[in-house]
């Protein structure tokens, strides 16, 4: 995961005794922003592929199971609703 640093523009500005007429932008420190690029191996990228590809079918299934009429009259048998 790329990572970031910042330093404190502020430490260098003593804000007890700041004065506008004196102030001097070149003295103020900029953050460093380090974003490192990081490469995903091929074969990650398709696992997760597939994990994604997996849960769908498994949540279709379910939706499967659930709307089916066996599955509705246990529930009824069982709810004892008849």
């Amino acid at each position: 995961m790329p990572t970031m640093q910042f330093t404190n523009p502020l430490r260098s500005l003593d804000l007890t005794k700041f004065d506008v007429r004196s102030f001097d932008p070149r003295k103020i420190t900029l953050p460093n922003v380090d974003l490192r690029k990081t490469v995903a191996p091929a074969a990650k990228i398709a696992r997760d592929a597939a994990y994604v590809a997996v849960g769908l079918g498994v949540i279709a299934t379910q939706i499967d199971v659930i709307q089916s009429d066996r599955v509705a009259f246990k529930v009824v048998r069982n709810l004892k609703l008849t």
